[in-house]
Parts: C-alpha cells; sequence; structure tokens
C-alpha cells in the first residue's frame, strides 16, 4: 500500500487476474438438404433455433427428409439450429457450399441428412477436420449386406465424425413418414446429452425419440462387424425403445481419438483454452506471465473435474499443465513463443461391460459309511 502525504482523491492502478475460461459450446449444430419450398435461398445459413425458440417455421414445410431431421433433432433435445440449403439438382456434398460455414461462426455439429456416398462424407469430414470445435455426424445406408461394405468410405484422420445406421421411420408411430436417416436425430442426441450430463458423456444408450420402426434390424454378429468398422449401429431393445448403440468415430484404427465423448471433449477442450489465454498475445514472455497461464488453465481444468469429466480422484492423476523454461527452448523465447503443454486423463465408455459369474457346485456326495 503506497504512503499518501495529503489529503485528497488518489488512484491506484492495480493489474487484476486473467480473465476465466468459459466452457465453449457444443451443439450448435448445422443441417444441410434440399430445401422443399422454393422461397427460402439455397447456399444461404438459415436459423432455425435459438435456444430452443423457433427463428423458421419448418413444421409448414412439406414433408421431406430434411424437415424430418430437423423435427428429430427438436424432439431428441437438439436448441440451436441451422440449415444450408443445397441445389435441388446436387446429389452430392460439394466443398464449395461448406465454405458459408465461416470459421467465426460457433458451430460444432455438421450434418447432411440422406447423403451415403463416399464424396459426400469426405467434404463433411474434410470441413470439420479443418475447423478446430466440429465434427461430423455421417448417414449410413438404410440397408448394410456386410461391414466389409464400408472398406472404401473415408476415414477421420483425427476422429471428428462418426457413422450411424439404419435408417428408421420416424413420424406418427401409427402412421410412419418414409425411411429417415438417422443424422438429424442423433444430432439432437448429442445436444442433450451434451445439456444433461455433459459433452464428456458417450451419447450411447441412449433413446432416439420419433424412431419407431428401423428398416433393418441388426444382429449381434452385424454389431460385431459394425464395431470393427467404426460404425455405430442403432438397434431396437425390447421394452426400451430404438437406442444408439455405439460411441466410435472413424478414426483410423489404432488412433486415442477412438470414442465420440473422447473426440469432443479434447475438441472442446482445446477450443476453450485456445479463446480464454488469448490475452497472452503481447504480454512479456516472463514467468509472471507463465504463472497467469498455468493458474487460468488449471481452474479451468479442475472445474472440469469437478463435473465428472476426467479419470482420476485428484487433480494430480486427472490433468498436468506446463508453462515454462521446462516447455519453451531459448529460440522460443527469442521469438516470442509462449509454449504451454496441457494433459487431461479422459473417459472412455464401458462399451464391453462384463459380468463374472462365479458358481460353486455341490459337494460330492459323501460315502455312504461302513457298517
Amino acid at each position: 500500500m503506497p504512503e499518501f502525504s495529503g489529503p485528497g482523491v488518489y488512484v491506484e492502478e492495480l493489474q487484476g487476474d486473467a480473465p476465466s475460461i468459459v466452457m465453449c459450446g457444443t451443439s450448435v449444430t448445422v443441417l444441410i438438404g434440399h430445401l422443399p419450398v422454393s422461397d427460402l435461398p439455397s447456399e444461404t445459413l438459415l436459423p432455425v433455433l435459438s435456444n430452443g425458440s423457433s427463428d423458421l417455421q419448418y413444421s409448414d414445410w412439406p414433408d421431406c427428409v430434411l424437415k424430418r431431421a430437423v423435427h428429430g433433432f427438436v424432439q431428441n433435445g437438439g436448441r440451436d439450429l441451422y440449415v444450408l440449403g443445397v441445389p435441388a439438382n446436387d446429389t452430392k456434398i460439394e466443398t464449395e457450399p461448406l465454405e458459408l460455414l465461416d470459421r467465426n461462426l460457433d458451430i460444432h455439429l455438421v450434418a447432411a441428412p440422406g447423403f451415403v456416398d463416399a464424396q459426400s462424407h469426405a467434404a463433411l469430414i474434410d470441413h470439420c477436420e479443418t475447423h478446430e470445435n466440429r465434427f461430423a455426424v455421417l448417414d449410413g445406408p438404410a440397408q448394410v449386406s456386410n461391414a466389409s461394405d464400408f472398406a472404401g468410405i473415408p476415414l477421420a484422420r483425427t476422429g471428428k465424425a462418426a457413422m450411424y445406421l439404419p435408417w428408421f421411420l420416424a413420424g406418427n408411430k401409427d402412421a410412419p413418414t418414409e425411411p429417415t436417416p438417422p443424422s438429424g436425430h442423433v444430432c439432437g442426441v448429442f445436444a442433450r446429452v451434451a445439456h444433461d450430463r455433459g459433452v464428456w458423456k458417450a451419447p450411447a444408450n441412449e433413446r432416439v425419440i420419433d424412431a419407431h420402426v428401423l428398416t433393418q434390424d441388426l444382429t449381434d454378429a452385424d454389431q460385431e462387424g459394425l464395431n470393427a468398422a467404426n460404425v455405430n449401429a442403432l438397434r431396437q431393445i425390447k421394452g426400451r425403445g430404438i437406442r444408439i448403440w455405439g460411441a466410435r468415430t472413424r478414426a483410423p484404427n489404432g488412433h486415442e481419438m477412438r470414442y465420440v465423448s473422447e473426440r469432443r471433449l479434447m475438441s472442446m477442450v482445446e477450443q476453450s483454452l485456445l479463446r480464454g489465454i488469448e490475452w497472452v498475445a503481447f504480454e512479456p514472455n516472463e514467468p509472471p506471465t507463465w504463472t497467469r497461464v498455468r493458474a487460468q488453465v488449471s481452474a479451468f481444468l479442475t472445474a472440469i473435474w469437478r463435473s465428472g469429466a476426467l479419470v482420476g480422484e485428484t487433480v494430480e492423476q486427472s490433468y498436468f499443465v506446463r508453462c515454462g523454461p521446462e516447455t519453451m527452448t531459448q529460440s522460443d523465447l527469442d521469438q516470442g513463443r509462449l509454449v504451454c503443454e496441457v494433459g487431461v486423463s479422459t473417459l472412455r465408455p464401458a462399451e464391453f461391460s462384463i459380468l463374472r459369474i462365479e458358481f460353486q457346485t455341490a459337494l460330492p456326495n459323501p460315502e455312504a459309511p461302513s457298517e
């Protein structure tokens, strides 16, 4: 506290702590497809829902794949949605329309309901792979004969995509509509799970609302083949409705981002940290700055650990944050590069729950006593 020599009003400037890091969004969705009404412009991003409030009266549209997908998204818990129309004669999703999804827009889930071809999937995957916090939800075919059918389907090199099949009949249970691709409904489930439990909860073993009859009843053998191909199945579970029965990404075999929840959690953490520590630009690259960065990042990771997002009984077991001489060389310092290393221990879904039961057999009959 400075000493003042006389009465009066004084101004003392204090350097405040760095602002806290805010968890970024994870569930704003864009659905891409053919618009059913001519007065809506194609190749224009149209807001449909904002925090659950309707911006576009899609309920008046004639029945079509995109309308069913939008309705399924809303019915399953989605709250923030855009649609992007493509020309009616386009049978594949091209790269050019996706360029309308500006990098500065908060969009996290991208799907093109009904587009099951490899070219469309490649375009969606490439878009999400080059945008930090985006994830592609892909439709598989309505019927599949063998898991080997997916040998030529593109993979996501960092796991930012997942595929779901088969299709189902949606709408009124007594008068269901035409077969409906699952991606719009699945995006709604993603949003519901992220809102209710957190993005770290796998969006699997979750009921798909507004889905009544599957276009194909997959067997356990089918499921095994699809798992090996990193494709997620929808299954009719007796007494529990149609459920998402898989949580795998389209990452190549052996990749760390094997599960949807892991990939989406890491994308959220990366984006939140990038935004949260932007204040370091043009700050002196010196120990006080490093200390503030470590404190700010640790506070954020501690908060999500307390929410159940990370493995570990203590914070020391759950994550580490390094920023200082151990992460930067003299060359980094000379060129003004501040390097912060973060490691987290992510949850993995209990995909294979094993129940081990041991039975005690009866003791052999004792020999009859001799007389």
